[in-house]
C-alpha cells in the first residue's frame, strides 16, 4: 500500500512540474512574437 501511495504522489508532482513547464514556455512563447512583431515594426518604420 505505502508502494502505491508513493507512486501516486510522484505522478501528480510529475503532472504539476509540466505544468508549471508548459504554462511558462508559453509565456515565453508570447515575449519572443511580442520581440518579433516589435522588431518587424522597427523594420518597417525605418524603411519609411
Amino acid at each position: 500500500m505505502i508502494i502505491v501511495i508513493c507512486v501516486v504522489i510522484a505522478c501528480i508532482i510529475v503532472i504539476i512540474i509540466s505544468l508549471i513547464v508548459y504554462s511558462s514556455r508559453k509565456r515565453a512563447q508570447r515575449r519572443k512574437q511580442q520581440e518579433r512583431n516589435l522588431g518587424v515594426s522597427h523594420k518597417t518604420n525605418s524603411y519609411w
